[in-house]
């Protein structure tokens, strides 16, 4: 529902997922369970870190961190593809690191 109502803002991907990324610190990505910043970011890149998360917290104390990055943490993969965009990150706090990068990239053209 929250990216069809990008939609109605803009048509570009990018610009859609950083609408809907804004809306959901809001609600229901808040402090103090989950910590978020905006990276820069240019035309073709769309950046931010998550210092804290939740569920990375709850899954890792409990030993299960390899599910947390299967069944939470890789969604993101999949919702990144079907928005049209790439997602690239080099740490997630599920495996132990200190931060979630997400680095939300412009697919390039077909063809």
């Amino acid at each position: 529902l929250l990216w069809r109502l990008t939609r109605l803002r803009n048509a570009d991907p990018l610009l859609r997922v950083r609408q809907a990324m804004r809306w959901t610190w809001r609600f229901p990505y808040t402090p103090p369970g989950y910590q978020m910043e905006e990276q820069p970011s240019d035309e073709m890149m769309y950046a931010f870190d998550v210092l804290r998360c939740p569920a990375a917290d709850y899954l890792r104390a409990h030993g299960a961190a390899e599910l947390c990055r299967t069944a939470w943490c890789e969604l993101d993969d999949r919702l990144a593809a079907e928005w049209g965009l790439t997602l690239t990150r080099s740490g997630l706090l599920a495996c132990g690191d200190e931060r979630c990068d997400f680095r939300f990239h412009r697919q390039p053209p077909q063809g």
